[in-house]
This record gives structure tokens, sequence and C-alpha cells, in this order.
């Protein structure tokens, strides 16, 4: 079985009191993410794959949340995800990686994320900011 290892943000923009989705091309909404390339840490990878996939800068906190699970792309492939929140009154500017943006308050997050395992990263990183004071 392959393995793949990514890392991905669930980006809060302190000034607008809003969390950032992107819309994958088959349509369901998620958080900037992708794979690790050469020798990047996971850090750097999450950092390039946000800026990749949505421009954006900021600053990046020390929580940390990991997403396992499998998919089948010419065999049966297994996912990890680290994820992180990081911090950016930026406006995204869209990659041609995905349809479209969009910036929700948290109470409709969770309703527009379609795989349970990144309600469930939502979840710990809304929980980590309420802890933090930054919500």
């Amino acid at each position: 079985m392959r393995q793949e290892v990514s890392a991905g943000a669930v980006i809060y923009s302190p000034a607008r009191n809003q969390f950032l989705l992107v819309q994958h091309r088959d349509g369901h909404w998620e958080f900037p993410k992708g794979k690790q390339e050469g020798d990047e840490t996971l850090t750097q990878t999450l950092l390039r794959e946000v800026f990749e996939e949505t421009g954006m800068r900021g600053r990046l906190l020390t929580f940390r949340t990991r997403s396992s699970y499998y998919f089948y792309h010419k065999g049966k492939v297994r996912k990890t995800v680290d994820f992180g929140i990081l911090l950016s009154d930026d406006d995204p500017v869209l990659s041609s990686e995905h349809l479209g943006f969009r910036w929700e308050d948290a109470e409709n997050v969770d309703a527009l994320l379609k795989f349970d395992e990144h309600k469930r990263v939502f979840s710990q990183a809304h929980a980590h900011l309420e802890e933090e004071g930054l919500l």
C-alpha cells in the first residue's frame, strides 16, 4: 500500500472573525492542503501549500492535529495530513486547483465540510482558538 503525507491549515481571519474554505474540483469544501515534497518539514509544506493555493501568508500557531484516511488511486493509498492553524487577514487569490473560496462564520463551517475527518480537525482547531482567547 502506498503512503502519502500532506499538510494543510485551518485559516482564521481575526479581522473578519471567519474561516476560509476552498472548493475542491469535485465540488466539496475543504481546507487548503497538499503533498509534502522532497525533504520539506511538515511546517514548510503547510506554508507552501497555503501560499500556492490561496496566495496567503500569516502567523502559524503551535496547534497541530493529524488526519488519516484511505482512498483508491491505482491501488489503496493511506493519506496522513497534518493540520495547523494559520491566522491571516490577507485576501485569498484563487489557484487553478480549486473552483472557489469562501469566508464563513464558525457556526456554518461544519455543515459545509463533507468529510468527518475535516469536521474533527475543525472542531479541534476551533477549540484551540477559543482556549487561546482568539475567538
